[in-house]
């Protein structure tokens, strides 16, 4: 928005609670080994994965770190806990998706409890060394992984996970005297099914036990146990697990939803093309919390920033919006064997930019 100079940095207030800002990519890397196997390693890295929220934006941009407890877009008022009312002309939003750990009984828990064998990437940076060390501790047993019901932040990362920690046990090899399962609270191991039927096939040839439909719902770690409703059939099953990878469920801004922006999953309506709202022309969203059709992905976002850009700056100049988004998304699966499966998609279409193949597995280094 600076850059096209419709406004200036002084111009711009962005409001966000966290005083770093996160990469959570690279957790899927730490987890699996990629940036060492030693605590001081993985430190050299974190530069990579978290940034204070002062160095990621213009000096001259007004950041509040402050909590957004209302908005009244009838009134252009958003309403904050510390700073009170902030008035904008136009407004951007990206709420993104908040892990809700407490909706699985007993998660918070075990991830707090550095003896209990249960970790996950998406508990943040310490998660994902806790991850690293029990993918190098354990030597014989059972290892599950799990991932989430949608909208979930980055779907695919328990998946490359459990893909890059099966190929370390073939590389220690540890793999035979170690059973992974995979526990997927969705009926395949990827939202578009091109891909999915790739994934199923190279899961199932390197003896990862895959198990569809099935939602987690409680943790016990006296008992290393683990609980998944169908949701099909209703059944419950308890599975006895040695170490575990578990994905948390993720929910949607309540703010979002109490101001009328959101629909009923709680997700920031808006035109698949524009991304403009449906009911108010001055508001736009982008990322995980806006209801757009397609994975919830870094990159989905680098290409619907642009669109954004230029229609606020057509809206502001009173002019019809004219840059569409094509609904491109990428979910880079590691694979293991420094390998990956590139899944682009346009609109959940498997779609092909940097590969004239995206159905095999590439070197990404």
């Amino acid at each position: 928005l600076i850059r096209t100079k419709v406004v200036r940095p002084e111009e711009i207030t962005v409001i966000d609670q966290n005083s770093y800002h996160c990469y959570h990519g690279f957790t899927t890397l730490i987890a699996g080994g990629y940036c060492g196997d030693t605590q001081e390693s993985i430190d050299k890295y974190s530069q990579y994965m978290r940034r204070p929220m002062t160095e990621v934006f213009h000096k001259q941009v007004n950041l509040l770190q402050d909590e957004i407890c209302k908005i009244n877009p009838s009134t252009n008022l958003i309403s904050t806990v510390k700073s009170g009312d902030v008035a904008y002309q136009v407004l951007i939003l990206s709420p993104g998706l908040h892990t809700d750990f407490d909706r699985i009984e007993g998660a918070r828990e075990a991830l707090d409890n550095s003896k209990s064998n249960v970790g996950s990437i998406f508990d943040g940076f310490s998660g994902s060394c806790k991850v690293n060390s029990m993918r190098q501790s354990i030597r014989e047993g059972t290892f599950l992984f799990s991932n989430a019901l949608p909208p979930a932040k980055c779907a695919g990362a328990p998946l490359k996970t459990c893909f890059l920690i099966e190929d370390y046990f073939r590389k220690a090899q540890r793999r035979d005297k170690i059973n992974v399962h995979f526990y997927s609270e969705v009926k395949g191991l990827f939202s578009i099914p091109e891909y999915a039927t790739i994934l199923d096939s190279m899961a199932r040839k390197r003896g990862i036990n895959t198990h569809f439909n099935e939602i987690l719902f409680k943790i016990d770690t006296k008992n290393n146990l683990a609980s998944f409703r169908n949701s099909q059939t209703k059944a419950i099953t308890e599975v006895k697990y040695d170490y575990f990878h578990f994905s948390p469920h993720f929910t949607t801004s309540k703010v979002m939803a109490q101001a009328e922006l959101a629909n009923d999953k709680g997700l920031v309506e808006v035109n698949d093309l524009t991304l403009q709202h449906k009911k108010f022309a001055n508001v736009f969203s982008l990322g995980d919390g806006s209801d757009l059709p397609v994975n919830k992905t870094a990159s989905a976002i680098t290409v619907q920033a642009p669109v954004v850009v230029n229609n606020v700056k057509q809206f502001l100049d009173g002019k019809k919006l004219n840059a569409e988004y094509n609904g491109y998304s990428v979910c880079p699966v590691f694979t293991g064997e420094k390998k990956m499966l590139f899944t682009e998609s346009l609109f959940g279409y498997p779609y092909h930019s940097y590969f004239t193949d995206n159905f095999k597995p590439k070197w990404f280094y």
